[in-house]
């Protein structure tokens, strides 16, 4: 084995422990003698009898660092080492929003409850309330089903038990192609309803759990890969070497951490400015293009920054928060990276799109401390200072008055009009009138494409690519290279990396080059719309404004509805008290925001909003047949969204995800949503009318 390929094994032995090093808490739970062992010999003994290769197991016992005096302490089967001492260091850091013990009076006395719920993260939200709303989660698989806080929650031993028999299954499933990427999947699927702890003072409900073993286990692999590269850069003879580093490990002043930030700055123009010819698919299309491009960019910067998908903290709405090493090698490749990306997207765009990009450094001590909040806080003023000085380095190019302006012909969606002519194309076959460019035809199709994609395949091959799609997006690598995206139906495997769209299903994640892309793609076909379907030939298209209003209730009119999140700063910023402000927390409610937003908006829209809740249907026609609602959404994620349909569902779709949303962050009274809506005659809808509406 090659020095390269022992690296390699060792990097994935380590990360895959600091993601199960917990798993035992779950195991434990499920267990009729839960203190027969503990949580970490419960883990390792589960990771043996599943035949986990490397060091896995000896980690996940020794991640509490057991004293020689203790009597379990010969029995271990691996000697301290500096993976283990990072995995540890991790776990500690992670664990920043549990109270310390040493926070207790001495009449106060700490118990481990095994079958306590987790407490919703919206619970703890005070901007103008100082008391605790508590709600609270079971322990449920992720699935469509909108997972709704409960008032009072009773666990016991048998749900565990069944949680744990469908972990377990899920784990057979990947057993013999573990990658780092099908764990995150697996355990987000499991355990985002799980408490990361259940240490509990009687009657204080500040001791409550309320970040779940996904997020705690999560944030302990970035941590750790944040570590263990910082190590690799700064001590690369003592680490090669095994030299024992607990003292450089467990620093808590050295500046070991960046947060990273990533902006889009012109979206809404980027989107809206079309025309109104095939202007539904193509707002769809281009919101999905917009998705696409942020998780190419994350792929990206993960690839040269050397990390893994863990440390990808959040993504939505057009932005991202990465976590990495604060090492020279990574801000290089940071400064390089940006300059390359906004290159192209200067040459591609024309200066519509252009990614600000931010960084602030913190130590271990800001895990501990309520400064946190404060980094956030700092690296959005970061990403300001960037987008107001966007494309400085292309400002010779754009005011060089030596370059001819020759006039070029106009796109007829997107209106550029520094397109050759020779590059403009009819938008379709049948519509050879309006000539679009290549991007924009790209898009036109891309509307129709997504409508029944699982997956979205990635690769290099432009002749695969154009096998299975005539119109793939090509967009270019941090290296030069063209890459090609391509919407599919089914799971292919010669491409180089799959997106799989929606889906908890651990049999769409077999192959090792799979990731999740969640979406808010829940669109009308006009093979859904009765009174069309008949009179039509293209039943899988993408229903038109046209198609939409004549399925309004009364006059024929068309609805365009926006709504995002009321003072969302603010409840990043001073919305938890300063005590209880920590990394997992601020993760774990971005978390929980793009899951409402990404995900269960497509069972909003489809009528699946479980027992808690139902659907206004004041026309009486449509959802008491869970056939969904004659709608699309355009763009929804983040804390955002936008949504077009006939104008009486989109009245109605807008108290439906009110009270869903009231619903899901605990009717909290400093958590809310609010939004507008328009009514227009559907020849209307140009990019003139749409765009006020999102402002």
């Amino acid at each position: 084995m090659t020095e390269k390929q022992d690296n390699q094994k060792e990097y994935h032995s380590v990360i895959l422990a600091a993601l199960l090093h917990d798993i035992g808490k779950f195991i434990q739970r499920a267990d009729d003698h839960p203190t027969k062992m503990t949580h970490q010999e419960f883990g390792a003994t589960w990771l043996r009898e599943k035949e986990i290769p490397g060091e896995v197991a000896s980690i996940v016992e020794r991640h509490h660092l057991l004293e020689k005096t203790d009597p379990k302490y010969k029995d271990l089967d691996a000697r301290i080492s500096n993976s283990t001492l990072i995995v540890c260091q991790a776990d500690w850091l992670s664990a920043a929003e549990r109270p310390k013990k040493k926070e207790m009076s001495s009449k106060e006395e700490a118990g481990w409850k095994f079958d306590i719920p987790l407490l919703s993260i919206f619970s703890r939200i005070h901007l103008s309330s100082e008391k605790d709303i508590l709600r609270y989660l079971e322990p449920s698989p992720l699935s469509s089903k909108i997972s709704y806080p409960k008032t009072d929650l009773t666990l016991n031993r048998e749900i565990y038990k069944e949680r744990l028999k469908d972990f377990q299954t899920d784990f057979m499933q990947i057993r013999n192609s573990l990658t780092v990427n099908n764990v995150l999947v697996l355990l987000e699927k499991h355990t985002s309803f799980v408490p990361s702890e259940t240490q509990i003072v009687e009657e204080k409900p500040e001791w409550y759990p309320d970040v779940s073993l996904f997020d705690h286990l999560k944030t302990t692999a970035a941590i750790t890969r944040v570590i263990h590269l910082y190590l690799m850069e700064n001590y690369p003879g003592k680490y090669q070497e095994n030299e024992l580093l607990a003292n450089e490990i467990q620093d808590m002043k050295d500046a070991k951490f960046l947060l990273i930030g990533g902006d889009f700055s012109g979206v809404q123009k980027f989107i809206y400015t079309i025309s109104s010819k095939g202007a539904l698919k193509t707002l769809r299309a281009r919101s999905f293009f917009l998705e696409l491009l942020t998780e190419h960019l994350i792929a990206e910067l993960l690839k040269n920054l050397g990390l893994i998908r863990a440390n990808t903290i959040y993504s939505g709405g057009g932005r991202f928060y990465m976590l990495a090493p604060n090492t020279n090698s990574v801000k290089k490749n940071l400064d390089i990276l940006k300059s390359k990306i906004n290159r192209w997207l200067f040459e591609e765009f024309r200066g519509k799109l252009y990614l600000a990009m931010g960084r602030i450094p913190f130590c271990g001590d800001d895990f501990q401390s309520d400064r946190i909040s404060e980094i956030w806080s700092d690296l959005g003023s970061e990403l300001a200072r960037s987008k107001s000085r966007k494309f400085e380095r292309q400002l010779k190019e754009i005011l060089d008055p030596s370059e001819p302006k020759i006039p070029f012909d106009t796109c007829s969606v997107c209106h550029r009009d520094d397109i050759d002519e020779t590059e403009l194309e009819p938008l379709s076959n049948d519509d050879p009138e309006n000539k679009a460019c290549s991007f924009c035809r790209s898009l036109f199709h891309l509307g129709d494409e997504l409508i029944d994609a699982r997956y979205i395949g990635k690769t290099e091959n432009e002749t695969l690519a154009k096998r299975h799609s005539s119109h793939p997006i090509k967009l270019r690598s941090t290296d030069d290279n063209n890459l090609y995206y391509v919407p599919l139906k089914t799971k292919e495997t010669d491409f180089d990396s799959l997106y799989v769209i929606n889906s908890w299903s651990l049999n769409d994640y077999k192959i090792s080059n799979a990731v999740p892309l969640l979406v808010g793609n829940y669109v009308r076909k006009v093979g859904e719309l009765p009174e069309l379907a008949r009179k039509s030939k293209f039943l899988n298209s993408t229903a038109s404004f046209s198609e939409l209003a004549k399925t309004s209730r009364g006059a024929d009119r068309i609805g365009v509805l926006r709504m995002d999140v009321d003072n969302l700063g603010e409840i990043f910023t001073r919305g938890f008290k300063k005590e209880l402000r920590s990394f997992p927390r601020l993760t774990s409610l971005s978390r929980q925001l793009t899951l409402f937003f990404k995900f269960y908006i497509n069972a909003i829209c489809q009528g699946y909003f479980g027992s808690n809740v139902k659907p206004l249907d004041l026309s009486e026609k449509l959802l008491t047949k869970n056939e969904g609602r004659n709608l699309s959404v355009i763009y929804s994620g983040g804390d955002d969204l936008f949504l077009v349909g006939a104008w009486d569902e989109i009245t109605e779709i807008a108290f439906d995800i009110h009270n869903s949303f009231k619903l899901y962050t605990c009717q909290n009274p400093d958590v809310n949503i609010s939004g507008g809506m328009i009514v227009q005659r559907e020849d209307f809808c140009k990019c003139q009318v749409l765009f006020p509406v999102l402002r």
